[in-house]
């Protein structure tokens, strides 16, 4: 993303602790922290799980932040019974060894990759800890108090999160603009050139 930002524009991406998982508060106050580092206004970005930290921030009010990108996310998740049953510390604990060698046989590189480097060196506990937080959390109210612009980047063959969701949001926010991509899930790994044409909604407003 960083390497493909407007002219005038730098792209920050701040990561979160790795030795335990925060709750959805806790991820906003760390954001919230790094912001008072940054000198000037800010549009927030918050990508897939991370959705929901943008939207509590955005509805706080804060002066320094003018907008908002949420990009393959969620008020509160979709399929929560499937989030709640699954096995995920055993999945994560298994998915880079098993998945570099179903790579090797089948994949190749692409998006099996890049999803095998998105887990690759991250505690399991860790990541299953987030996995339940998600069938958790539910920010619509805060949603609804969001007051800055927003845009939507929706992947048009994104599987993890269903279209239905966005309606849903839409519905809470009217004037949230919503564009679809040409992309998977993965839309800021595998169509940065294109989400930033999207976002550029945001900086004509």
């Amino acid at each position: 993303m960083a390497d493909v930002a407007p002219s005038g524009y730098a792209f920050i991406a701040l990561s979160y602790p790795h030795e335990r998982a925060l709750s959805y508060e806790e991820s906003a106050a760390f954001v919230k922290e790094e912001l008072k580092k940054i000198d000037g206004d800010v549009i927030l970005l918050a990508e897939s799980f991370s959705g929901p930290t943008g939207i509590l921030l955005a509805s706080e009010g804060l002066e320094q932040v003018k907008g908002l990108v949420l990009v393959g996310t969620f008020t509160n998740w979709p399929n929560v019974r499937l989030v709640k049953h699954m096995p995920w510390r055993l999945i994560f604990g298994m998915a880079s060894w098993v998945g570099e060698g179903i790579r090797q046989v089948i994949w190749g590189r692409g998006l099996f990759q890049l999803l095998i480097e998105e887990i690759a060196g991250k505690d399991a506990k860790v990541l299953a800890d987030r996995m339940r937080m998600v069938g958790e959390v539910n920010v619509v109210e805060q949603f609804k108090q969001i007051d800055v612009p927003m845009v939507y980047l929706r992947g048009k063959w994104d599987v993890v999160v269903p279209r239905w969701n966005v309606r849903k949001m839409l519905e809470l926010q009217k004037d949230m603009e919503v564009v679809d991509i040409n992309s998977s899930h993965l839309i800021l790994q595998t169509q940065a050139e294109a989400a930033w044409e999207g976002i550029q909604q945001l900086f004509d407003e």
